[in-house]
């Protein structure tokens, strides 16, 4: 399709929808103004995205639909799910106040406001006293198709992966190879097809949810539609009330209306002053940045100083020999002060992941993630967890914020490129590798060291083509 066809398109799809979408998801866009031509009697594509660029709200929602096809599971992240537990709601108990209200916004296809209401179920002879036995989800999205599916609340067993089988016993009734979820999760939850960077429904209530979930939303927003839709989750949120993010994302840059909290090895934010005026969507921008966007976290403090390069440099080439051992040997001598500096932590993690040591790396990354210091690297090492983990849409999710912070990380594209591959997302894949061999030849030694597998500049440069060779790319 025409490539200038194509950058209009992602610019329109920015304006209106605040999307961002990188050259490696082209041929998703083509297929989607393909198949939206095709229903709409195969217009003129220019005069189509004429239509779409002014005033045309329902095929804007219609195309939006076709780009935002998200996977995803009963119960995911589960440690945010301890923290409401453990955390949030008996704090909120002891206030005893009026009914609780939870958004669920980007619910996808259902998974997770429904997650929410077993969560409640089981939770509220705990915890939940009479006077607020009662308890809400709205679940908001823009994809009517995905709202559909969550009505009918049947599901694959794949989607019930992290579903403990008491649960699945208690909440849902095989039908074949699926499930269907039970009145009993299901009575408490409502559905609303909305776009979050426009102010209308239920989000536009000000101050009338305690707990929103926005997860794995806003790394797909470019920056100002991400602005845009944090203001309006701010005003509908009550002062005090707690926000989860995907583990990908975070509010630096976006807003300053949070404190940032931690518990169960994750983080999450709670609103502290009065929010802004959500700002109007005609300030979204249309400029695209050329890699997949990202979580960023909030100020940190002054950096704490950092021990010489020789020592790092020393460090650096024990990793590269795999002696992951020695270098940790080494990282402890360092003062207490050194071992904070965000290269070291970025060492230790590498090093605690070489040995195996898979959760005190993770930690380690949130860490700096929180302080807003080594985000790029950080996740990239998390990445590299959560494919160690089996995670492989994690992997990709930490790949992409890297990329959205440093565009020419080279190694970033590369084993994005190849997880992709694995996916079966093959322009995805064939782009990112292209970039990856393109980046090879200036990547940061130090980064090689860490990141490269112990293969040198040259060997990743082969490694590259022969990827590329296997998906009919550069030779």
């Amino acid at each position: 399709m025409d490539g200038e066809l194509l950058a209009r398109l992602r610019a329109i799809v920015a304006r209106r929808l605040g999307l961002m979408l990188d050259a490696g998801r082209d041929a998703e866009l083509g297929e989607a103004l393909t198949r939206r031509l095709a229903e709409r009697g195969r217009p003129a594509a220019s005069a189509y995205l004429d239509a779409l660029d002014t005033h045309d709200h329902r095929e804007v929602h219609a195309l939006g639909e076709l780009l935002t096809v998200g996977e995803t599971c009963f119960f995911r992240a589960r440690e945010q799910f301890d923290v409401l537990r453990d955390v949030v709601l008996p704090a909120r108990a002891r206030s005893c106040g009026d009914d609780l209200r939870i958004l669920s916004a980007g619910c996808s296809s259902g998974e997770e406001p429904y997650s929410l209401a077993i969560f409640m179920r089981e939770r509220e002879r705990q915890f939940l006293p009479a006077t607020w036995l009662r308890w809400h989800v709205h679940a908001i999205d823009l994809s009517r198709r995905a709202l559909a599916k969550a009505e009918t609340g049947v599901y694959s067993a794949w989607a019930l992966r992290e579903t403990s089988a008491d649960l699945r016993e208690r909440y849902f009734s095989a039908r074949g190879r699926e499930y269907e979820l039970g009145a009993q999760a299901r009575t408490n939850v409502t559905f609303e097809q909305q776009n979050l960077l426009e102010e209308s429904g239920q989000l536009a209530a000000g101050g009338a949810y305690e707990i929103i979930f926005c997860r794995n939303v806003l790394m797909y927003f470019t920056p100002d539609a991400a602005r845009a839709v944090v203001a309006r989750l701010t005003a509908a949120l009550a002062p005090g009330g707690v926000l989860f993010l995907g583990h990908a994302e975070s509010l630096r840059g976006l807003s300053n209306d949070y404190s940032l909290e931690s518990s169960h090895d994750t983080f999450y934010y709670r609103r502290e002053r009065r929010p802004t005026a959500a700002p109007p969507v005609r300030a979204v921008s249309s400029t695209l940045p050329t890699a997949a966007p990202v979580a960023l976290a909030l100020p940190a403090d002054p950096a704490p100083p950092g021990p010489s390069e020789d020592v790092l440099d020393r460090v650096r080439d024990l990793v590269s020999l795999e002696r992951f051992d020695q270098a940790l040997e080494a990282l402890a001598l360092l003062s207490p002060a050194e071992q904070e500096a965000a290269g070291v932590v970025i060492l230790r993690a590498v090093a605690r992941l070489g040995i195996g040591d898979v959760d005190a790396a993770a930690a380690d990354c949130n860490r700096l993630l929180a302080g807003g210091e080594g985000s790029v690297e950080a996740h990239v090492v998390l990445a590299l967890v959560a494919e160690h983990r089996g995670d492989r849409r994690g992997a990709i999710e930490h790949h992409r914020a890297a990329l959205y912070l440093d565009p020419e990380f080279a190694l970033a594209h590369l084993h994005l490129g190849r997880i992709q591959r694995r996916e079966g997302r093959l322009d995805e894949a064939r782009h990112a590798l292209g970039q990856a061999l393109e980046l090879l030849v200036r990547e940061e030694t130090s980064r090689l060291l860490l990141f490269g597998g112990g293969f040198s500049r040259a060997g990743l440069v082969a490694l590259c083509r022969t990827e590329l060779a296997t998906l009919g790319g550069a030779s």
